[in-house]
């Protein structure tokens, strides 16, 4: 898919990059996140404010063109720090209880 016609959010985009389990901790406040349509490789590092907006630095194109400074890589990164939880996990948890919510209403609603 390219970049040009992709319409999904970066939010979209990290969870996509979650959900393949694209990313691994290399250590304390640096990441490495492998591209799901490149043979390539990213890091994103835990930076103090005053070198970036979002508190995070990135090897991406999309991270150096961004005035947030918020790409899919540290978007990513930000969820999976948070206590990222795939989405089999929550259609088990949907599965067992009745709600009007869907899977994907509430796997968004965990992981913002």
């Amino acid at each position: 898919m390219s970049h040009r016609t992709d319409n999904r959010t970066p939010k979209q985009k990290a969870l996509e990059i979650l959900e393949h389990e694209q990313i691994k901790v290399v250590m304390k406040g640096l990441w490495e996140i492998e591209s799901l349509t490149e043979d390539q490789k990213y890091e994103v590092e835990l930076v103090d404010t005053t070198q970036s907006i979002s508190g995070y630095t990135c090897g991406c194109k999309a991270w150096k063109f961004s005035e947030d400074k918020e790409c899919k890589h540290v978007v990513a990164v930000k969820i999976f720090k948070k206590g990222y939880t795939p989405k089999h996990i929550v259609f088990d948890v949907v599965s067992l209880n009745s709600t009007d919510l869907s899977v994907e209403q509430i796997y968004e609603l965990i992981n913002r």
